[in-house]
């Protein structure tokens, strides 16, 4: 396309404006200028234009006006359409005009018409121009022809009543006074009154709407002040049966004609028009409305700016701005995507997949105003303008970093129920091999003299099961979920006991210190839970340093006078310090990392292991605090009450009498593991008891059937092949109601109620364990204690 002229596109002369249409564009963009001029060329009009911007330039075209129509933009510089619209009517009445605009509200396009604008077009609507042109020109014409008919009707009565009451337009004279004194047939069917019914009534008798009543005095003035000069003006009037129409007027003062002695006026109903003009503006209104109150963001782009061509609230809003203004001087490449190289991909990627109106979903990374990075997905399609010379982009972007960080916590937790199930799994068969080694140590000790050398290597067997047997039972608290078993407990004992477990865990390069009180501290607590606490803190405090450092785990007995900052009330309390030489815990972030799902890990942390330390403290009556400094490290403090000592603890086993053996009582015992449930059955055997064995419940249940002494007690490992311990019970019940029951297992709590299992209320005696802890469990349940 070559370059226009910015006066016009050629010259106007005598042998190529003969059948041109004439154009005079008011406008200072030579761009929307030049769009206007190709979407009326390619619609097929022969076009000859001048161009004006100033009121000057206008001048001097107003003094020969010779355009067919004049294309006038709503906004210009120092001036504005209604001025222009103003000066042309001033010089050409009849002069057909039509308001191009970038944007404008109902109201606003209303009261351009009225002041004499012919139509009004919005200028991303150009696709309409060649229409609106056309209407006008008709509109022209039509009204050309309405005036030259009055001219030759007034020569000729007889032929000019003819036209006027077949015509499809209404004509009515009115008197100076602005009483209707002649109404043609068209007015009576557009209004649905008689000529009867308003002959010799005022004028406004019709007018709808107050401000049209005081814009047809003004233009009724006008008309009085202006022999012979048509003046336009546009009403509401209401018909007979209620309904609001809009008319069309030309109004003509032929007062002084003396075969007239009246003003004409010309009227043409413009309800459908006016109704279409409004539906396109409470459209393009709700559109607007749609976009500024979306949760989404939107925006729009092209591939040839590094700039947002538009944006909603919602994407000023995600990505940290003030305004839109604001952001619209972003630039896309270095200030809206981390990796300036991803600017350059989204163009690449939008030419190879959005062809014609295809949609895509793309995810890419952005940054805020602030510089956090977030991730977002965008959908969108191919757009062009009205002319189809310029495509863009219309893109939602929805905000999905938080989306993405909880499906990878999801992902993690998932991970780590995973582990706990494999690990109550192994805990099983590892428990069962546990129990035969504790429990045939235990026997084989029995056969040694006290002076015996070998019952010291016996003894050391017991106690490395039993340290095995500790540290299955630390491996498996990442998969308790039960409630807490509270009982009197020696905080000491149980960081001891995670001892071990910990050394793995936190690895050569740090250092492991503990730092225990000389006294035991009794606190009423779940071992297995206050356990899990010390186990995500000192991970927490391992993730912490980077390379080298040290942890230090301490107890010590504190006294609160009830002043305490966090609420502490007066009394004793037992107090458990993780400190650790790490990276420490900034300011902005320390509030929070008990929350749940707050991670600084990113997708290596499940925002888990604090919220649920903070929650197992809370549940046992305590606090948990965090002191820490930024590159010198972090101390978590946890305290719990202390309980006196009622004597309820439980001592050492080798200070324990067994208790008495049984009174010739006959036992029940299934059991799948072959070695296990003979090493069980010696046991109980020795302690004087009658014992009947059962590989599987389906047996145990048959030999209950063909036993016919009484059978005092079923001891039952509760997950078997074929028939569970629970289902083993339930049926022997049905024949021997007074049967007790003891279940054993070598799974966790939670996992046997996965399986169905009920484990409330009922006799349970965890695997491995010890002859002690099975003759006192079952001495205790046959005595019903």
């Amino acid at each position: 396309m070559k370059p226009i002229d910015h006066r016009r596109d050629e010259p106007l002369s005598e042998a190529n404006t003969e059948k041109a249409l004439r154009i005079l564009f008011i406008e200072d963009r030579i761009q929307d200028l030049q769009l206007s001029v190709n979407v009326l060329k390619k619609a097929g009009f022969n076009i000859k234009y001048e161009h004006v911007e100033t009121e000057e330039e206008l001048d001097v075209h107003l003094k020969d006006f010779q355009f067919d129509i004049v294309l006038c933009d709503k906004q210009l510089p120092g001036w504005d359409a209604k001025k222009a619209i103003q000066r042309i009517k001033e010089h050409a009445a009849d002069a057909t005009i039509v308001l191009l605009s970038g944007s404008t509200s109902h109201e606003e396009a209303l009261k351009h018409i009225q002041d004499g604008a012919t139509d009004y077009l919005l200028k991303d609507h150009l696709i309409r121009l060649p229409f609106a042109v056309r209407r006008a020109l008709i509109e022209k014409a039509e009204r050309k022809s309405r005036i030259e008919a009055e001219k030759q009707l007034s020569d000729n009565e007889s032929r000019y009543r003819a036209l006027v009451e077949n015509s499809h337009d209404a004509l009515v004279v009115l008197d100076q006074a602005g009483k209707f004194i002649y109404i043609s047939k068209a007015y009576e069917r557009i209004t649905g009154y008689s000529a009867n019914e308003l002959l010799n009534t005022d004028r406004l008798l019709l007018v709808h709407h107050p401000e049209d009543i005081e814009k047809a005095k003004n233009s009724f003035e006008e008309s009085l002040k202006n022999p012979g000069k048509p003046v336009p003006i546009q009403v509401r009037m209401g018909r007979k049966d209620g309904q609001t129409i809009w008319l069309d007027i030309m109004r003509t003062n032929q007062l002084e004609d003396e075969s007239v002695r009246g003003i004409i006026c010309n009227i043409r109903e413009i309800t459908a028009e006016k109704k279409a003009a409004e539906q396109i503006i409470q459209n393009e209104a709700m559109f607007r409305s749609l976009v500024e109150n979306a949760p989404f963001g939107i925006f729009r782009s092209t591939n040839t700016s590094d700039y947002f061509m538009d944006v909603n609230p919602a994407l000023v809003s995600m990505l940290g701005y003030t305004s839109a203004e604001e952001l619209l001087k972003v630039r896309l490449s270095d200030g809206i995507y981390a990796d300036p190289l991803e600017r350059q991909r989204v163009i690449e990627e939008r030419e190879k997949n959005y062809a014609g109106q295809d949609t895509g979903k793309f995810i890419y990374r952005w940054k805020r105003k602030d510089g956090a990075e977030i991730t977002v997905k965008l959908v969108g399609s191919r757009k062009y303008n009205a002319s189809r010379e310029q495509e863009f982009y219309e893109i939602f972007a929805e905000n999905i970093t938080d989306k993405l960080q909880k499906e990878k916590q999801l992902l993690q937790a998932q991970k780590m129920e995973a582990v706990g199930l494999l690990a109550g799994g192994i805990a099983h068969d590892f428990n069962n091999l546990l129990g035969i080694i504790i429990g045939q140590s235990e026997l084989l000790g029995e056969k040694f003299e006290e002076d015996d050398p070998l019952l010291k290597r016996v003894s050391e067997i017991i106690k490395a099961g039993k340290r095995a047997a500790a540290l299955t039972r630390q491996l498996l608290l990442f998969s308790r979920k039960e409630k807490a078993e509270m009982q009197n407990a020696d905080l000491n004992h149980v960081v001891k006991e995670c001892e071990q477990l910990l050394e793995r865990l936190i690895g050569e390069n740090i250092s492991l210190k503990f730092n225990l009180h000389s006294n035991p501290l009794r606190i009423y607590a779940d071992s297995g839970q206050i356990g899990q606490v010390l186990m995500n803190l000192a991970i927490n405090a391992r993730d912490a340093i980077t390379q080298s450092g040290s942890i230090t785990i301490t107890t010590s007995l504190i006294h609160s006078d009830g002043s305490d900052p966090y609420g502490v009330p007066k009394g004793g309390y037992a107090r458990l310090d993780v400190h650790d030489t790490g990276t420490g815990i900034s300011p902005e972030i320390r509030d929070n990392i008990f929350d749940p799902f707050f991670t600084t890990k990113k997708e290596l942390g499940t925002g888990l292991g604090l919220s649920t330390s903070y929650g197992i403290v809370q549940q046992h009556q305590g606090t948990i605090r965090v002191a820490s400094e930024v590159g010198v490290g972090s101390t978590f403090t946890v305290i719990l009450p202390v309980v006196n000592n009622n004597g309820d603890e439980v001592e050492d086993n080798k200070q324990q009498a067994l208790p008495q053996k049984g009174k010739i009582e006959t036992i029940l015992l299934a059991e799948d593991e072959p070695a296990f449930r003979a090493l069980v059955a010696e046991l109980l055997e020795n302690r004087g008891y009658n014992v009947l064995q059962a590989p599987n419940g389906v047996a145990a249940l048959e030999m209950s059937n063909l036993f016919e002494e009484p059978i005092h007690l079923l001891i039952t490992d509760v997950l078997m092949p074929e028939m569970s311990g629970a289902d083993l019970a339930t049926k022997i019940k049905i024949k021997r109601p007074d049967i007790k029951v003891l279940f054993i297992s070598g799974y966790t709590d939670s996992i046997l109620k996965r399986h169905g299992a009920k484990m409330e209320g009922i006799a349970l005696l965890m695997k491995p364990f010890s002859q002690l802890e099975l003759a006192k469990k079952v001495r205790e349940v046959l005595d019903g204690k």
